[in-house]
């Protein structure tokens, strides 16, 4: 039920005449609104009065959503109670009596609209609050500016900037960024990605929240984050942070290899063994069995490189890649710490992720670009494992 007004009866800010709302007579009278509403009709339309004279809007203070009510002079409202039993219209009389004595106060109507004064008012305070909103989300200086320029423009239909002459902002920097692989080909020696973003770390210039990495208060002078116009899923937009190159004069520690590749082995193919039968999900992972490849497969190994494109995922590809170790080690590590598991399937099998495993990646199903979550669709769907920065951790130097 919407918030009652403390004094019954309205004096319209446009006009002298006093009026009692539909509202105030229903409350009076103990009838329900919309039955006072029906009786208002009815009469306006027995007397030949225009209705929409009477007509006005009203605020619920509970769900904020605006409803249709009846101000009427004391004529018609006269006119109106005479249907109504001698309780009711001796209530109504007491209340206008008491107006008119003074003993209660008519309560002033506002405008619908705001003065062009508190309009700007409104618009600055928004203005101000959709900055603080951009800040929220890693945005600074004139980037935050523009961003919260476009929400109230889009929103409110008002652009602070445009307002002050400054439609657009010169970025403080016009200088080219880039992103971390391409930062790590500029330096000396060159680095991997995720080489260059374990550098950076190093230094204090970045630390990793979540999935995504941040820049620290002293690495904040040397980068941006942009948003690269991608979304995770159905979730939120996908952040990146690029450097520009007068980063590199600061890395002033001793290079060091940031993870241990193991290098190449031939061993002889296994002999083909029989599809082993499916284990349950609590058993013990077992081992890959040997898949023969054609010559010629589409499952080669230069298709199967970077064929997700998600950047802050790596699949067990890419880690091979990004780390310079070989796949297979990759997936025996994998398996050893329990992240991975083989599962047979109808003509051969995948790797998916165990329970320990969903703490350090997700299921991404590249045919219909999202992640899986637990279930039969691991199986029935082509998902494979991806893995977040903190896989690193497997193969760190001990």
């Amino acid at each position: 039920m919407e918030q009652q007004n403390t004094a019954l009866g309205f004096l319209n800010i446009n006009s002298d005449v006093e009026t009692m709302s539909s509202r105030d007579i229903a409350r009076i009278t103990g009838k329900r609104h919309d039955h006072v509403v029906r009786d208002i009709k009815v009469m306006c339309e027995q007397m030949e009065w225009g209705l929409p004279k009477f007509e006005d809007t009203y605020i619920n203070q509970q769900n904020g959503q605006e409803y249709c009510q009846y101000n009427l002079p004391f004529y018609e409202c006269m006119t109106l109670i005479t249907g109504y039993d001698v309780k009711r219209r001796a209530a109504i009389i007491q209340r206008w009596h008491d107006l008119e004595s003074g003993k209660s106060q008519p309560m002033i109507k506002q405008e619908d609209h705001p003065s062009p004064h508190q309009l700007l008012e409104l618009h600055m305070d928004a203005s101000l609050k959709a900055i603080t909103f951009a800040r929220e989300f890693g945005l600074d200086g004139n980037q935050a500016m523009l961003a919260a320029d476009r929400m109230v423009k889009k929103r409110l239909d008002f652009s602070p900037l445009e307002e002050m002459g400054h439609p657009a902002l010169i970025a403080p920097v016009k200088a080219p960024l880039y992103t971390v692989t391409e930062l790590g080909k500029l330096s000396d020696p060159v680095f991997s990605a995720v080489n260059m973003n374990l550098h950076l770390h190093d230094h204090g210039l970045q630390v990793r929240v979540g999935d995504q990495w941040t820049p620290t208060d002293k690495g904040k002078p040397f980068c941006e984050m942009l948003d690269v116009g991608k979304h995770h899923g159905d979730g939120p937009p996908v952040k990146q942070l690029k450097w520009y190159a007068s980063v590199l004069p600061t890395l002033t520690k001793p290079w060091r290899r940031y993870v241990t590749p193991k290098p190449a082995e031939k061993t002889p193919a296994p002999e083909p063994k029989p599809t082993p039968p499916a284990v349950a999900e609590d058993q013990p992972d077992t081992v890959k069995p040997a898949i023969t490849r054609q010559k010629g497969s589409k499952r080669s190994y230069d298709r199967m490189r970077g064929r997700y494109g998600l950047p802050d995922h790596f699949s067990i590809y890419e880690l091979a890649d990004e780390l310079e170790l070989q796949k297979g080690y990759i997936e025996d590590v994998l398996q050893k710490n329990r992240i991975i598991k083989w599962k047979p399937m109808k003509r051969s099998g995948k790797f998916i992720l165990t329970d320990t495993g969903w703490h350090y990646g997700q299921m991404w199903d590249p045919s219909a670009k999202q992640f899986r979550d637990k279930g039969k669709q691991l199986m029935s769907t082509p998902c494979q494992p991806v893995f977040g920065y903190d896989i690193l951790k497997f193969f760190m130097k001990g």
